[in-house]
C-alpha cells in the first residue's frame, strides 16, 4: 500500500480545478485591460480627429481672409470675396459655400476688430463639441 502512495502520477481532479480557475481569472483580468486600453485610444483617437478637424477649419479659413480683398463678419456667417462660411446650428457644422465643411462645431465667430490706429485684424474662435478651442488673430495688411 506505501509503494502505491509514493508512485503517484497525474494530477487530481480537484488541482486540475484549482489551475483551470486560476487561468479564467488571469484570461478575465487581460481581457479587462484589454478592453480598457481599447476605449481608452477610440477616445484620443476621436479627440484628435476633432481638433484636427478645427485646426485645419481655420488653417484654411486664415489663407483666405489673408488672400480676400472683401471680409465682412457677421453672427455665424464669414463672407470672404465670393466664398462664405457659415454656421448651421441645426446639424452643428460649418458650411463653405453651402456645402458641409467641419461638424461637430460648438461654436464658430468671426469678428472684424479695429484698434485706435486704425489696424484691421480678423479675430476667429471655432469650439468643438468636446470644448476643443482654436482661436486665431490675423492682422490685415493694407494693400497697394
Amino acid at each position: 500500500m506505501n509503494k502505491l502512495m509514493k508512485n503517484e502520477e497525474g494530477m487530481t481532479l480537484v488541482e486540475l480545478l484549482a489551475v483551470t480557475v486560476i487561468g479564467v481569472i488571469i484570461l478575465l483580468f487581460l481581457t479587462s485591460i484589454i478592453t480598457t486600453m481599447q476605449n481608452q485610444y477610440k477616445k484620443q483617437y476621436d479627440q484628435n480627429g476633432s481638433l484636427f478637424d478645427i485646426t485645419y477649419v481655420a488653417k484654411v479659413m486664415t489663407k483666405e481672409i489673408r488672400q480676400a480683398k472683401v471680409i465682412q463678419a457677421e453672427s455665424g456667417r464669414i463672407a470672404l470675396d465670393d466664398t462664405v462660411y457659415e454656421y448651421n446650428s441645426d446639424n452643428q457644422s460649418i458650411e463653405k459655400d453651402g456645402v458641409i465643411f467641419s461638424e461637430k462645431i460648438k461654436e464658430f465667430h468671426g469678428e472684424l476688430v479695429e484698434d485706435s490706429f486704425g489696424n484691421k485684424r480678423f479675430e476667429l474662435k471655432i469650439i468643438n463639441q468636446i470644448d476643443k478651442k482654436v482661436e486665431t488673430k490675423i492682422t490685415i495688411r493694407k494693400g497697394d
